[in-house]
C-alpha cells in the first residue's frame, strides 16, 4: 500500500481555513477586524441568502466589498450587509413614526372639519339638540295621554247602548277631534 504523503509544514501554512460560524468563543481571540477570507459570489449569494443578481446590486452600490474578478472580501462584505440591513430598518422604524404622527394630523384635520360642520349645522336650526327633543318629546306625551284621557272619560257614558254603525261613527267623529287638538298642541311645542 500506497503512503499518504502528509503536507509539510510550510505548505500547511499556507491552507486558510475559515472562521468557525458559531456562538462559542473561537479558542484564538483574533479581532473581528483582522478576520480575512475570500468568496466567490456563488458563495457570498449563499451565505448571505440572495441571488447572485442581488449580490452584484450590493457590490455596485458599494455595500459588498469586492476582491477581484468574481470574487469578495468575505468579513466586508457581510459587515458591509448587516450595516446596510440596519440602516434600512432605522429608516423604517423612522417612516413609521412619521405615518402615524401623519395619521395623527389627518384625524384631527377631519375631525375639526367635522365639529365646524355642526356648528354651521346648529346655526342654521338644521340640527337640535338631544335635550331639546326629549324636553319636545315629553310635551308631546303629556299632550297626548291627556287628549286620550278626555276620550275615554267623555265616550264611557255617552256611547252605552249604541248599535254598531252609530258607536263607530260617533268613535270616529272623537277621534277626529282629539287627533285636531292633538296637532294644534303640537304646533306650539
Amino acid at each position: 500500500m500506497k503512503k499518504q504523503e502528509i503536507p509539510k509544514r510550510n505548505e500547511r501554512a499556507r491552507v486558510k481555513r475559515l472562521p468557525k460560524l458559531s456562538n462559542e468563543p473561537t479558542p484564538e481571540t483574533t479581532p473581528a477586524s483582522s478576520i480575512q477570507f475570500e468568496v466567490s459570489l456563488d458563495e457570498l449569494a449563499g451565505l448571505l441568502e440572495l441571488s447572485t443578481r442581488r449580490v452584484a446590486e450590493l457590490r455596485t452600490s458599494g455595500i459588498l466589498t469586492p476582491a477581484g474578478r468574481g470574487r469578495f472580501d468575505g468579513a466586508k462584505s457581510i459587515r458591509g450587509y448587516i450595516q446596510h440591513l440596519r440602516q434600512e430598518l432605522a429608516v423604517k422604524a423612522g417612516a413609521s413614526e412619521r405615518t402615524t404622527l401623519l395619521q395623527e394630523r389627518t384625524l384631527k384635520v377631519k375631525a375639526d372639519r367635522e365639529l365646524a360642520e355642526l356648528r354651521l349645522e346648529r346655526e342654521r336650526g338644521e340640527v337640535v339638540s338631544a335635550v331639546s327633543v326629549r324636553e319636545a318629546g315629553i310635551k308631546i306625551s303629556a299632550a297626548l295621554s291627556s287628549r286620550l284621557a278626555m276620550l275615554v272619560n267623555d265616550a264611557a257614558g255617552s256611547l252605552a247602548g249604541l248599535d254598531e254603525r252609530e258607536l263607530h261613527r260617533q268613535l270616529t267623529g272623537r277621534v277626529n277631534t282629539i287627533l285636531k287638538a292633538f296637532k294644534e298642541d303640537l304646533e306650539k311645542v
